[in-house]
């Protein structure tokens, strides 16, 4: 999402409180340009004049990839009504589930279940963080804050938005195979953001 009102862009990572961080750049806002559902950091500067891109502060907001796959399973229960338990979502529909290698080039697949890596969103090709500021599910409040002084916005974001119903701790989860699953599939966020289980 690119806001030329207050000089921004939004990578929004699917399941990273993305839906809170676009109503407060939407409040009360009219210039803004949305490119896609979920658009990488690639795909917004494809479609940006270069000077646009390098003049405007860009962000995303991340989130431990464990508690993210909980968020996805969470949402896709909520909106889809289908109910099957955590472990069959994680081997059936996770990025090396049955249907993903089914329907990987359904771009549906990506967008809707949120599964890409973290890294896709934001880095470029050599591994680089691209935007000019990551912040953390973990500490959106404050790290929101920063955002909200970097490009005029007022400090308060809308309550968390398209929030999931699911238990507390994501640990809960977890079985030591499901484990092994997510941190192969999100190996590169663990390791380049610092997160662990």
């Amino acid at each position: 999402m690119v806001d030329h009102k207050h000089k921004a862009i939004f990578v929004h990572v699917p399941k990273c409180a993305g839906a809170s961080m676009q109503a407060a750049l939407l409040l009360g806002n009219n210039d803004v340009e949305k490119y896609g559902r979920h658009p990488t950091i690639h795909d917004i500067r494809e479609q940006l004049p270069k000077e646009v891109f390098d003049e405007y502060f860009s962000f995303a907001f991340i989130r431990n990839p464990f508690d993210r796959m909980v968020s996805a399973y969470a949402y896709f229960n909520k909106r889809t009504g289908i109910k099957g338990c955590f472990s069959d979502f994680v081997r059936k529909r996770g990025i090396y589930g049955t249907e993903y290698r089914r329907n990987k080039h359904d771009a549906a697949v990506h967008h809707m279940m949120g599964l890409r890596p973290i890294t896709d969103f934001i880095c470029d090709d050599s591994g680089y963080v691209v935007v000019d500021f990551v912040g953390r599910f973990e500490t959106l409040y404050t790290d929101f804050e920063h955002v909200a002084k970097a490009i005029g916005l007022p400090p308060m974001l809308p309550r968390h938005l398209n929030v999931s119903s699911r238990y507390d701790d994501y640990r809960w989860y977890y079985t030591p195979r499901l484990r092994r699953i997510v941190e192969k599939c999100y190996k590169t966020d663990l390791i380049k953001f610092g997160y662990e289980f």
